[in-house]
């Protein structure tokens, strides 16, 4: 487990990634969509930080319209 946990690069959610989760819950209420807050700031950290997610749980993610998405094949 050391040496796993020893490559995980743990992401600061700061200013940035909350006025980023801001604007995605306006976007979502103009759309009459919502997202769980776990995915919401996830999301967000995804987008500030430019990566592109990579889940299973596509239906949730798929809302936020900035977030590249890994494709699943």
């Amino acid at each position: 487990w050391d040496l796993i946990l020893a490559r995980i690069v743990v992401l600061d959610f700061d200013s940035r990634c909350a006025r980023k989760a801001a604007d995605i819950v306006s976007e979502l209420k103009r759309k009459r969509k919502t997202l769980d807050k776990p995915d919401l700031f996830i999301a967000a950290t995804a987008i500030v930080y430019g990566l592109m997610l990579d889940t299973f749980n596509t239906k949730h993610f798929d809302k936020v319209s900035d977030l590249p998405l890994v494709p699943k094949s």
